[in-house]
């Protein structure tokens, strides 16, 4: 039997019965939203490694933390090379999901890979950051020192310094990178921050290759779930019990449960109303 209930976590109430073609109609539906939730997801995984990144150094440079040097530079690296290593993550997976959906050689494809590749010529701090997860991975951390200064405000500012040559001594680093032309020592941290730019642009890039058509086509299906129980307490699923699934020496019977996105399918239609918008 298949169905469409309410489950409070507790307590699952039955709203209606539905043919095997209505569940699996509402199935298709419900993970072309689910993949698409877990694609977009990655840059949030991204996003939140530079932001504990971000909050280290803030703490660092706030005087009530009391963190100091050693413990700084002892904790810094793990946090960057945790950042980026899933900033890395995000192109691979972009680029290997959008192969395994329309082909190697398709348009979509092409189109990422042109995307990527416009950031890498633009910006020297796109082609160092991807380049450094390497550097870091199989060599060493490649932070020299750090610098702290007062600005106009009295503020603290940060520079965490490079060393350019040492960079270079230790590691082959593609020519393309264009590492040898930059100063002796910089600072990282604006690359960092540049960098993360490029790839929101190259991950907005990949969202556009995807058909949003019937992903928006999905959300409005499922989302009306919400609208037809709106006064429903709990969350909306589609329920299933077979024979099989019968417990004979309980009073109760077994059930899978498969729940409905609708909470993911009012996001994403908000969304797209909010960049639309912004056209």
């Amino acid at each position: 039997m298949k169905s469409i209930a309410s489950f409070d976590g507790e307590t699952l109430t039955n709203l209606k019965d539905i043919s095997e073609v209505e569940f699996e109609y509402f199935i298709e539906h419900s993970e072309r939203i689910n993949i698409f939730v877990n694609d977009y997801k990655r840059i949030s995984i991204v996003k939140k490694d530079k932001e504990v990144m971000d909050k280290f150094i803030i703490d660092y440079l706030d005087d009530t933390t009391d963190i100091g040097t050693a413990f700084f530079l002892s904790e810094l690296p793990s946090l960057l090379l945790k950042y980026l290593a899933s900033f890395k993550s995000v192109l691979d997976h972009w680029e290997t999901h959008l192969k395994r959906l329309y082909g190697n050689d398709s348009k979509q494809v092409k189109e990422f890979k042109a995307s990527t590749a416009v950031e890498f010529d633009s910006y020297f701090s796109y082609r160092f950051v991807y380049e450094l997860r390497n550097f870091t991975l199989h060599c060493k951390f490649p932070i020299s020192k750090v610098q702290t200064k007062l600005d106009e405000n009295e503020n603290k500012l940060l520079s965490v310094v490079v060393d350019r040559d040492r960079l270079m001594s230790d590691y082959k680093w593609p020519k393309k990178v264009k590492l040898d032309e930059m100063e002796l020592e910089f600072d990282l941290l604006p690359h960092i921050e540049q960098a993360f730019e490029c790839l929101l642009r190259i991950h907005q890039t990949a969202i556009n290759l995807c058909d949003t058509k019937k992903l928006i086509e999905s959300a409005l299906i499922i989302y009306k779930f919400r609208v037809d129980y709106k006064d429903v307490v709990g969350d909306i699923a589609l329920v299933t019990i077979e024979d099989d699934l019968i417990n004979l020496n309980s009073d109760s019977l077994n059930f899978k449960i498969n729940n409905l996105p609708v909470k993911e399918s009012e996001k994403i239609l908000e969304m797209f109303v909010r960049d639309s918008k912004k056209q």
